[in-house]
């Protein structure tokens, strides 16, 4: 090997250190950014030599150098579940992150992050949301189901009959029965519709979308159709 005026190097000599003492001429040669062999002979040289970095701040490099792939890596976990789930829920997997982090650079211990909590309160919520709407769609129909079973009822059919200014009533025979409208003329019922209403088959509002169906030529602008 030359030096830097181009003689060459020719003479060796081995030197022996015991675990301690080679352990701190190691340190100081990683703080000078020298090989250990580097070292040794500029020292015993003469040469000035300082550490490229403070001991603290060389820590803190290889901290940062040792952290930076589990960083990554957590950093692509919480990006999954951001794509996955979307961004409100990461929130707090980026706020444990951060205080992992910090914590790092204060005592030199990565804690892994357990993401799987986060991701499995996530499906938690959204089963949990799932089952709320499941719960709304049931009591929707259970609001249908007791609206229809009201009309069946004698005040069920006053409310509509005076909410919808209509009313039904039999002829002075009893045989036809008739709907009427507001202004409009009376309705004579088929049979098969009013025999459906007497034996309860069918309720006043069945009724009255019959009449709808049946009259529309003549009533098509009566009022918004009934729910």
């Amino acid at each position: 090997m030359k030096t830097e005026n181009g003689n060459k190097r020719t003479k060796r000599k081995e030197i022996q250190f015991n675990e301690a003492e080679y352990a701190v001429v190691e340190q100081k040669a990683n703080a000078a950014r020298l090989s250990v062999a580097a070292f040794i002979r500029e020292a015993a040289l003469g040469k000035e030599l300082s550490a490229a970095l403070s001991l603290e701040e060389s820590e803190r490099m290889k901290r940062t150098a040792n952290i930076s792939y589990k960083m990554q890596v957590n950093l692509n976990q919480i990006a999954r579940l951001a794509n996955i789930h979307g961004l409100p829920f990461v929130m707090d997997a980026i706020r444990e992150y951060i205080n992992h982090t910090n914590e790092y650079f204060k005592t030199g211990t990565w804690r892994e992050m357990d993401l799987s909590a986060y991701e499995s309160e996530q499906k938690q919520r959204e089963q949990l949301a799932a089952k709320v709407r499941e719960l709304q769609e049931k009591n929707t129909e259970l609001q249908k189901a007791a609206t229809n079973y009201f009309l069946y009822t004698a005040e069920g059919e006053r409310l509509f009959c005076e909410r919808h200014n209509c009313r039904i009533y039999p002829d002075n025979r009893g045989i036809y029965w008739h709907f009427k409208v507001t202004d409009y003329p009376a309705y004579t019922l088929p049979t098969e519709i009013s025999r459906a209403y007497l034996n309860h088959e069918i309720s006043i509002r069945d009724v009255y979308v019959h009449w709808r169906k049946s009259c529309k030529h003549s009533v098509n602008h009566v009022a918004n159709f009934v729910n």
